[in-house]
């Protein structure tokens, strides 16, 4: 079930770091930035004012520093929520396995205890 990475730790596929950086999200019809506060190597948690309904396929492209270090991904939302502070779990695509090389070095560098 692609949800169960998003809900309580005892039921997560891969374990959440929080983090710190910038993404920009897109489904072919509209954009947003959003906030990661949180990676795994299953997903991440973006802190939006605009979530998108569960099942949107998103591409996300990461902003500021961490451009350099992560490249553009394909995720698909989980779940969301508009209640504040609104956001939404993304599930990632099929992520190279440099991808998730390079996350590792962004939770290094942008993590909240680095």
């Amino acid at each position: 079930m692609a949800t169960s990475i998003l809900f309580a730790d005892s039921r997560r596929r891969h374990p959440r770091e929080p983090v710190r950086f910038h993404v920009l999200f897109e489904d072919g019809e509209s954009f947003d930035i959003a906030t990661v506060e949180n990676v795994s190597d299953g997903g991440l948690f973006v802190r939006t004012e605009q979530p998108l309904v569960p099942g949107t396929e998103v591409h996300l492209a990461p902003l500021g520093e961490v451009d350099d270090l992560l490249d553009p991904v394909r995720a698909r939302v989980a779940w969301s929520s508009a209640t504040q502070p609104g956001g939404m779990g993304l599930e990632f695509l099929e992520p190279p396995a440099e991808f998730l090389a390079a996350l590792e070095r962004v939770r290094a560098r942008f993590g909240r205890a680095a």
